[in-house]
């Protein structure tokens, strides 16, 4: 019976090559669900988010709502440290005596706002809601803001250097959302504009809701 015998003899073959193939298909498998290398992963980062949301700060002697914002920039290898590029600018400036030129009787507003670097510290980052601490250094600009032929105009511009630094806690609201909340104090050195010599330090209060890849 020579096919029998034949049979036989490719048993062993047979048994070694459909041992092999499972391993082989999930190793394909595996390689299939690994992730992709992205740029961040290249750069180091664990990932990057938003930030925006309103804040009270020191303004011509009383307080004023203000927008800020944040691009956040977390380490991989650091995960509990973020670096951010933060800003707030003043909503709604006062009223100037100041003439725009070429308006007889237009007078614009006191427009402030501020550019920052910061850096943030998170602490119980497994936690539903984890406290936090900011610190910041930029520089504050001043000056007389309004429209003229459709065209943003800033008269006599001032700055000064500022320095903030804030404590809260975020609450998570998503894997990709949280809420941000700090109180703190900004330091910042006074502008000199043409009508006024104008106080900018003092106790901000904000909130930010924030978004994208923690």
């Amino acid at each position: 019976m020579p096919p029998l015998r034949s049979l036989a003899r490719l048993a062993p073959a047979i048994l070694v090559l459909s041992s092999a193939l499972p391993h082989r298909a999930s190793a394909q498998e595996a390689s299939r669900d690994s992730s992709p290398p992205t740029l961040f992963g290249r750069l180091g980062l664990r990932g990057m988010h938003l930030s925006m949301g309103g804040m009270t700060v020191p303004y011509e002697g009383h307080r004023a709502g203000a927008l800020q914002f944040r691009y956040v920039f977390t380490p991989k290898r650091w995960p509990a440290w973020s670096v951010a590029y933060a800003g707030n600018a003043v909503v709604k400036g006062d009223t100037t005596a100041y003439r725009a030129p070429g308006a007889q009787n237009f007078h614009p507003e006191y427009c402030v706002a501020t550019q920052e670097v910061e850096l943030q510290r998170r602490w119980r980052l497994q936690k539903l809601v984890h406290p936090l601490a900011t610190a910041s250094a930029g520089s504050l600009k001043s000056f007389y803001c309004y429209m003229r032929g459709g065209k943003p105009q800033a008269d006599h511009r001032a700055s000064a250097p500022v320095a903030t630094l804030a404590a809260g806690a975020e609450v998570n609201l998503a894997r990709w959302a949280r809420l941000m909340i700090t109180t703190g104090y900004r330091a910042a050195g006074r502008t000199s504009t043409q009508l006024a010599r104008n106080e900018n330090s003092g106790f901000v209060v904000g909130w930010a809701l924030n978004a994208g890849k923690f």
